[in-house]
């Protein structure tokens, strides 16, 4: 699906994630639009990998640059 679709409330989502580099693959991630509690402190709501913690950036969930979006189908 469309990012500018994807729903901004917290919902659970997954997330196909930009290539970090050149020749490199994308990946899925299940994450969500907020804002990270981590001791980052940002305000601002992002997408958020929520699949686990990464205190070496600041953030309590590693930031994502998504290109695509599916809901999470239980």
């Amino acid at each position: 699906y469309n990012m500018e679709e994807a729903p901004k409330d917290g919902t659970m989502l997954l997330l196909k994630n930009k290539p970090c580099y050149d020749g490199d693959e994308s990946s899925t991630y299940q994450g969500s639009w907020r804002v990270d509690e981590g001791f980052s402190g940002n305000k601002e709501s992002l997408w958020l990998d929520d699949s686990y913690d990464d205190w070496s950036t600041g953030y309590a969930s590693t930031p994502l640059d998504p290109i695509a979006w599916k809901p999470i189908v239980n």
